[in-house]
């Protein structure tokens, strides 16, 4: 009779350890710092590549960071060697790099089998296209950082979607103020390490999903100890600017118009982002008061600053999201803002991409379909809706886009999104300065 409740005993343990590896997603590191040799005895993928680009093999780096759901890093090696890179590709000025961070979202990790790996190492492959490859002897220009954590937790319905939502939420929310603010700071403060360094850097911040949420809690929010995120500090310092220049009617010192000279990022880009619209539209009233003041400040002419667009098949923020939001709402990060900002129809600054390019229209692009050649579309702004009407500027860009551009929740980083984000950053003035500058440099 024991030997039976033994047997049970332990068949019943292994049935409930084959059904948990099974159904649920391990919070584990998949990659390994390259000098952290324990760990790549267990033969996990590098955390740092070195590739070249697919048509022009020009190289680019790529470092992934990953934190647990605690928000702590798995191993501290992955973000110092990230910052290292950074510095690396700058070379103290000498060189014109492009930093793009990513964090990804729902259902994603830093495994190869997370489908955001390919997908970002496809899009960092096409910025390394179009931008000049570098001195010789020196780090690569075109560098990519991807930030990890656990997106999922189940691997079956109803608890993959439904249920783990809200535990998701939390955690993005979590990491967002923890690892990943830390995180995001230092790649900040590597980007700003001097006027020169920050002159001669493109930065760009993006967050899928979940992911956005925890980029907007890293950049936007405030830290678990109440400090606020850098782009928050920008914004609360121009804001406080501005309603002293108001209240006593006067002029700006040059001391302070230069601490806001330099904006710590060049763009920000969210893809069907699950959070709310609550900070956006806290921002954009904000924008429209405090750019009447000052409009010299590069917020003030940024055309744009901030992206966000979701595609209109999005069933995961478009329906799932606001229904887990009303049943139980996150009060202090949303309030009751239920949904996106993008989709939200009256935020819009820009109509869907409309087939066609205007004459004098500035972003055409090409989309194309799985069995039809590429067409021009371009995106139709909407004029009423312009945020800085002294400069002419929107410096957050607001809009959906349709399936065939972004076909569902999960289709971001394909040929036709680099298609239309190329076009947005040949149209920005620092970008275009810095990359200019690259040229000139890898030409002598």
């Amino acid at each position: 009779m024991i030997k039976r409740l033994s047997s049970a005993a332990v068949l019943a343990f292994g049935l409930a350890s084959a059904v948990r590896g099974q159904f649920l997603v391990p919070d584990q590191q998949y990659r390994c710092p390259p000098a952290d040799i324990e760990c790549r005895k267990t033969n996990k993928p590098l955390a740092f590549e070195l590739r070249t680009s697919d048509l022009n093999h020009h190289p680019y780096t790529i470092n992934y960071i990953e934190y647990t759901d605690k928000g702590t890093p798995w191993s501290p090696m992955e973000l110092s060697d990230a910052v290292r890179q950074i510095r690396a590709a700058a070379d103290g000025g000498n060189q014109h790099p492009l930093i793009v961070v990513y964090v990804h979202g729902w259902q994603n990790n830093a495994s190869e089998e997370s489908g955001d790996v390919g997908k970002f190492r496809g899009f960092i492959s096409r910025l390394a296209d179009d931008y000049p490859p570098g001195l010789a002897g020196k780090a690569p220009q075109v560098v990519g950082i991807y930030l990890a954590w656990r997106g999922l937790t189940f691997t079956v319905e109803p608890f993959k979607h439904i249920v783990s939502y809200w535990p998701r939420r939390q955690v993005a929310k979590n990491v967002g103020r923890t690892g990943i603010f830390d995180a995001v700071e230092k790649i900040k403060d590597a980007v700003n390490d001097s006027p020169t360094v920050r002159e001669n850097t493109f930065f760009i911040l993006a967050g899928h999903s979940f992911g956005a949420r925890v980029l907007e809690n890293a950049i936007d929010g405030l830290n678990a100890n109440g400090n606020p995120g850098f782009m928050r500090q920008y914004f609360e310092q121009l804001h406080k600017l501005a309603q002293g220049a108001r209240k006593q009617s006067t002029n700006f010192s040059e001391p302070q118009l230069f601490a806001l000279s330099n904006m710590p990022a060049d763009l920000v880009i969210y893809v069907n982002a699950a959070t709310s619209a609550a900070k956006a539209h806290e921002r954009v009233s904000k924008i429209k008061g405090d750019c009447r003041i000052i409009r010299s400040n590069p917020i003030c002419r940024a055309d744009p600053l901030y992206i966000a667009f979701t595609s209109t098949n999005d069933f995961a923020t478009g329906l799932v999201m606001p229904i887990a939001n009303l049943v139980f709402p996150d009060l202090e990060s949303d309030k009751l803002y239920l949904i996106s900002a993008a989709n939200t129809p009256c935020m819009h600054t820009h109509r869907p991409p409309d087939l066609g390019c205007p004459k004098g229209e500035l972003t055409c692009f090409d989309i194309s379909g799985e069995q039809s050649p590429p067409e021009k579309y371009y995106l139709p702004r909407i004029a009423s809706k312009v945020q800085v009407p002294a400069t002419g500027a929107d410096p957050f860009w607001i809009f959906n886009v349709h399936s065939n551009l972004v076909n569902g929740h999960l289709d971001v980083w394909n040929a036709n999104v680099e298609n239309m984000v190329t076009v947005i950053l040949q149209n920005n003035g620092h970008f275009e300065q810095v990359r200019a500058a690259a040229a000139t440099a890898a030409a002598q």
